[in-house]
């Protein structure tokens, strides 16, 4: 509560819930609530509806100041389709009863969730999808934790200096599949 009052923030984002960093939780469910009280005084709140409400009190989704992307067909954006091409991916989603559509320059489920939540938000303060979607193909790649070398005899290896829990080693392998 005190690290809430000194932000202040008025809006907040919680996209994923992971092992990385449970030290001190007793559980997923534990580290989720103790998260989400962080943001009960933010006015809008945004979240990862497929990982993160499973581990929420119940009735979460129905609040007004939250705000939810994924699969599940009560989010706020509502994802009904992602097409994964060779180097692009294209998400098609429901949101306030209109079918609408990005193309990213991003292939691993990492980026699609990210981008989907940055779209919900700009969605959310206005933006139209004209705007979005041209800015959407402009991202580029930023330097990520895993680095990809080549080894000897055909082998790589992926180099991640973040983390080293189960969590890591599933995103690393999903990293390495997606080369």
């Amino acid at each position: 509560q005190a690290l809430r009052q000194m932000i202040s923030p008025t809006a907040a984002i919680f996209t994923t819930l992971g092992a990385a960093h449970s030290a001190g939780f007793e559980s997923l469910t534990h580290k989720a609530t103790e998260k989400w009280q962080l943001l009960t005084a933010v006015g809008k709140q945004y979240l990862h509806a497929d990982t993160v409400v499973p581990h929420l009190p119940q009735g979460v989704l129905s609040q007004p100041q939250v705000r939810s992307f994924g699969k599940l067909p009560n989010c706020t954006l509502h994802i009904q389709h992602v097409q994964k091409q060779a180097t692009t991916t294209t998400i098609t989603a429901r949101y306030q009863n209109a079918l609408r559509q990005i193309t990213i320059r991003f292939t691993d489920d990492a980026s699609i969730n990210n981008a989907c939540c940055c779209w919900l938000f700009l969605l959310d303060y206005g933006l139209n999808d004209a705007t979005i979607a041209a800015r959407m193909l402009q991202l580029t790649p930023v330097n990520m934790r895993l680095q990809l070398t080549v080894g000897v005899h055909q082998s790589y290896l992926i180099n991640d200096s973040y983390s080293n829990d189960v969590s890591s080693l599933t995103i690393a392998l999903d990293y390495l599949q997606q080369q």
